[in-house]
């Protein structure tokens, strides 16, 4: 189970980049369209669809440079047990920021993101072969709970051992 780790991050890794590519041509396509004799980038709602996405696009790439880190200098064994969970939880949630970002592309274009020869169309289709392999949403967010669970019980249970009086 544990050689899931690393398809879990590369899937990440091409999920995060696609929220990024549709987000790059939401960004092109509102700097050039014009409404009510402005560009859409004009508009203070536009820029806040992008600053919320753009965001959760930074954020999830730093989690999955942490994640990157860790599995290469943690032994193992130590990864086996503690980067599971969390690998499934970066993997779940980049499922959610790319269908955010996909959806936030798809509004900008309007009607070019709705129709199938659409710019945003293509971003949007792709979104579910992200959220599926390697697990689903649902599976790997109780996988993600009940292995940091259990490493907290077990964490705790040896600094209890470690401070109790020895006779």
């Amino acid at each position: 189970m544990t050689n899931f780790d690393h398809e879990r991050l590369s899937i990440c890794i091409g999920g995060t980049r696609q929220a990024r590519v549709a987000l790059g041509a939401a960004m092109e396509y509102v700097m050039q369209r014009e409404a009510f004799g402005k560009t859409l980038v004009d508009q203070p709602a536009v820029r806040h669809r992008l600053a919320i996405c753009g965001g959760m696009v930074e954020a999830q790439w730093s989690w999955i440079e942490q994640m990157t880190y860790m599995m290469s200098k943690m032994e193992k064994v130590e990864a086996d047990q503690e980067l599971g969970g969390l690998t499934a939880l970066v993997k779940a949630q980049t499922g959610h920021i790319l269908s955010e970002c996909a959806q936030c592309a798809v509004l900008l274009f309007g009607g070019k993101g709705y129709t199938r020869t659409g710019q945003g169309e293509l971003a949007y289709r792709e979104v579910p072969g992200t959220r599926i392999p390697g697990g689903s949403e649902d599976v790997l967010l109780d996988l993600s709970v009940r292995q940091l669970v259990k490493n907290y019980k077990n964490k705790i249970e040896a600094l209890q051992k470690d401070a109790s009086p020895r006779l």
